[in-house]
């Protein structure tokens, strides 16, 4: 069955999100600005025959999703670069997984192109009338045009600009959206303030690359993530962002734009930092306080993954009795339902925030289940005075009269 264009966003959005707290970070491969030739694809093809290519080329990929067919897949990738072909490979096994490998064709049309340097072609590509991406093409000189993207070499050497809570590293082959990016991220910071309280004073490094192949064993599903170093002074604290231009990044709905969906990933991310330098972490043994607090502000809307899954009684638990750790707390060893996992996580937080006195209400509970060392009925029953049983009887019944009403409305 083919999922909405909603869910496909989310999808390879914020759910795919690796919200990462490492005490290390990875080193960049170094990049140097490099001199090739001119492009002799704009001497010998008219943009015409270059779309056309392209479009051809987009046919393919469309089959090989709706088909299954990773070997099809492969003849439209750019052979030569083993890092983004490996990434390209991966991201599709994670799709067709969680389409169950049934999925019917879907429909891209080259918009318009933009010829770039080395060779490059960048396209603005619709997907089934609604979203949009940009993605990068090379002409094999064989009428074979494939996904590339540019190499470490050609996204050219970094820059470095500080303002007063961030360290921004971009690279010019995104300076159309670096500028823009940079933007958002501090609209992030204002709303994670906004919405707790507080944020953290300590800088942040934040790195926007336009190529996986500055980091070319990062996790092939994220858009953003956040990596906590674990100083006390919090120096070390980064986030890598994929440029909004690039295959990395994914879809977006071309209406709108991406600026709206990034911003409420960026949001999310820096929750993680807030919650980590400004609010001492606390709760951080149950993934739901995690990743139920970082949803509660981003504004991301799961809530549609929540109904069917209410009604038909198939809700991941809080806590699973069998020991089997298939429950919310946690989340990142789920085997199935991550993104369920995420919508719940946001609705039991929303709970609290709503029913169970607000975010001190919150903080008190996150506090208390770290103090318990993850038990959670002992933490109920020192912040709220009432066992697990009669919370989650309590939440559901929320759930079905006030959460769930509002989003089917």
């Amino acid at each position: 069955m083919k999922r909405s264009i909603t869910q496909f966003l989310i999808l390879l959005g914020a759910v795919t999100l690796a919200c990462a707290t490492l005490t290390s970070a990875p080193t960049a491969i170094p990049a140097t600005a490099t001199t090739l030739p001119p492009s002799p694809t704009a001497a010998h093809l008219t943009e015409a025959e270059i779309i056309k290519g392209i479009q051809k080329s987009l046919n393919i990929y469309a089959n090989a999703y709706a088909e299954n067919d990773i070997e099809l897949l492969a003849t439209v990738i750019d052979p030569d670069n083993k890092p983004f072909n490996r990434f390209i490979k991966t991201r599709f096994r994670t799709e067709q997984e969680g389409y169950d490998g049934n999925r019917t064709e879907d429909t891209y049309l080259v918009d318009y192109i933009i010829q770039r340097e080395y060779n490059l072609v960048q396209a603005h590509i619709i997907y089934d009338e609604v979203a949009a991406v940009d993605w990068v093409f090379r002409d094999l000189q064989d009428g074979t045009w494939v996904l590339t993207e540019p190499t470490v070499e050609q996204t050219g050497q970094v820059m470095v600009r500080n303002t007063e809570y961030f360290t921004f590293r971009t690279y010019p082959w995104a300076d159309e959206v670096n500028a823009q990016v940079e933007s958002l991220m501090q609209n992030a910071r204002d709303r994670v303030k906004a919405k707790l309280g507080k944020a953290p004073d300590e800088r942040i490094e934040v790195e926007i690359i336009p190529t996986y192949g500055l980091y070319p064993h990062d996790d092939p599903n994220v858009v953003a993530y956040y990596r906590f170093n674990g100083a006390l002074n919090g120096v070390g604290d980064r986030m890598v962002i994929y440029a909004p231009n690039s295959y990395l990044f994914g879809w977006y709905y071309n209406e709108f734009g991406w600026e709206i969906d990034l911003e409420n990933v960026l949001t999310h991310e820096y929750t993680h930092m807030a919650h980590q330098r400004s609010f001492g972490n606390e709760g951080s043994m149950a993934d739901w306080i995690v990743e139920g607090l970082a949803e509660y502000v981003d504004g991301i809307d799961r809530a549609y993954d929540l109904v069917d899954a209410f009604e038909n009684d198939e809700m991941i638990p809080l806590v699973d009795e069998t020991g089997s750790k298939q429950d919310l707390a946690n989340i990142y060893s789920l085997d199935t339902g991550v993104s369920l996992a995420y919508a719940e996580a946001e609705a039991v937080v929303a709970y609290i925030v709503n029913v169970r006195g607000g975010l001190d209400g919150f903080w008190r509970l996150a506090k208390a289940y770290n103090d318990s060392n993850g038990n959670l009925d002992t933490a109920l029953r020192n912040t709220y005075n009432i066992s697990q049983k009669e919370f989650e009887a309590g939440w559901k019944d929320w759930l079905k009269t006030v959460y769930l009403p509002a989003y089917t409305k």
